[in-house]
């Protein structure tokens, strides 16, 4: 029996954060499990980096708030050729390692580059990193 308000709000968020856990994963799943038919379900068009990324900003904003991480988007008004469905995931995955291993009150930018050859989406984080 819950007897305050405050563990029932406790409750309904770590019972949300597990709901998008499951979600997650669901998707994780289904993504992979389409990778050999990868020629067949896509579609390739125009997409803004900066539809694409608020996109898993939105998705994770919760952690966003609850690890009280700054963010910041530079230069993401660049249109890609690419799929929506797929480059969304690839982004989420990033996002979602990004927030797995940034700590408390970090930073997570997102910067759009372009040069005559090829246009870049930068994620960067201040994560504890990989040993070399």
């Amino acid at each position: 029996m819950i007897r305050s308000g405050k563990s029932a709000d406790t409750l309904l968020g770590k019972l949300e954060d597990e709901l998008g856990k499951i979600d997650h994963f669901v998707d994780q799943a289904l993504y992979y499990s389409r990778l050999d038919s990868f020629s067949k379900d896509y579609l390739i068009q125009a997409i803004s980096l900066e539809t694409v990324t608020g996109a898993s900003m939105k998705k994770y904003a919760k952690k966003f708030i609850a690890k009280r991480l700054q963010f910041e988007r530079t230069n993401l008004q660049l249109l890609v050729e690419s799929d929506t469905k797929w480059l969304s995931f690839i982004v989420d995955q990033i996002v979602a390692n990004s927030l797995k291993y940034t700590n408390d009150y970090g930073q997570i930018k997102f910067i759009g580059e372009e040069d005559e050859n090829e246009k870049r989406l930068i994620i960067q984080d201040n994560d504890i990193g990989i040993k070399a």
